[in-house]
């Protein structure tokens, strides 16, 4: 997965992490599978949760904290389970697990776009298909306030990583003055 953003610095730290694309020795990997099992066994976790970590310069994990609950990025994955993340969820917290993995599938990206200056959502606004979090017609937001979320997908990061940044462009060059 790819989230990325125009304000990483403007980020907590534990959201901060996502916003990079790790990539995983197998002992960094392992370490991470393990925390995940040993805290599932010991306080209960059930269904999907999340584990916010960071990667040292040696690569070592370094856990910053568990989020028992889906994680925002979840929706990445989504069409890459048979019958949806969700449903993995529900039935791991029946006390059956699913049988399968995740498939293989493009890179899925998301990007926060946050607000340049003071602004309110125009009424009739039409967002694209690749906006999530769409605010409602008058939602207002402060400078620096995330919103919405740009999404899309690709062979490589890189090839998303593109149409992200002229998504998040498209934003605030066509929504944000429309507001003024």
């Amino acid at each position: 997965f790819l989230l990325i953003t125009s304000r990483p610095n403007a980020l907590p730290i534990t959201i901060r992490s996502r916003c990079q694309q790790l990539r995983f020795t197998t002992p960094a990997r392992t370490q991470v599978e393990d925390w995940g099992a040993r805290l599932a066994a010991c306080v209960g976790l059930v269904g999907l949760n999340g584990i916010d970590f960071i990667l040292d310069e040696a690569g070592r994990p370094h856990c910053l904290e568990i989020n028992p609950r889906p994680t925002a990025t979840a929706e990445l994955y989504d069409e890459r389970a048979e019958g949806g993340l969700f449903a993995w969820h529900l039935h791991a917290c029946d006390g059956q697990l699913p049988k399968g993995r995740l498939q293989p599938g493009p890179v899925r990206g998301q990007a926060v776009v946050y607000a340049l200056a003071p602004f309110t959502i125009p009424m009739g606004l039409r967002w694209s298909a690749w906006v999530g979090d769409r605010p409602a017609p008058g939602a207002t937001f402060a400078m620096g306030a995330p919103v919405c979320t740009v999404h899309a997908a690709g062979p490589s990061v890189p090839q998303v990583r593109i149409p992200l940044d002229e998504r998040s462009r498209s934003i605030r060059r066509n929504v944000m003055p429309l507001a003024a």
